[in-house]
């Protein structure tokens, strides 16, 4: 997700805005994503482009089916977090 444009701007920003714009009108409520909490370019990175952490207690079944299944390939999951942005008018 982290490129630069010609205009030497980066398109993360833009690139979630124009995700979400195009999934709210196939109704999708948000776009989620598993990855690391303690790395600096990882789940920093995704907030500050308007991604948010989805607490253990609220996790869907596939999203904690998806945690479940990082953790038997060995990542561990006290190091992972699940985050969401959510695709709002």
């Amino acid at each position: 997700m982290s490129c630069l444009l010609t205009d030497g701007t980066a398109s993360g920003p833009r690139w979630c805005e124009r995700s979400a714009s195009g999934l709210r009108t196939r109704g999708c409520p948000e776009i989620t994503l598993t990855t690391f909490r303690a790395v600096a370019w990882n789940m920093p990175f995704y907030m500050r482009l308007g991604f948010e952490e989805i607490p253990a207690n609220e996790l869907r079944p596939e999203l904690a089916a998806v945690v479940l299944e990082e953790a038997t390939r060995g990542l561990d999951a006290d190091a992972r977090v699940v985050m969401r942005y959510r695709c709002r008018p």
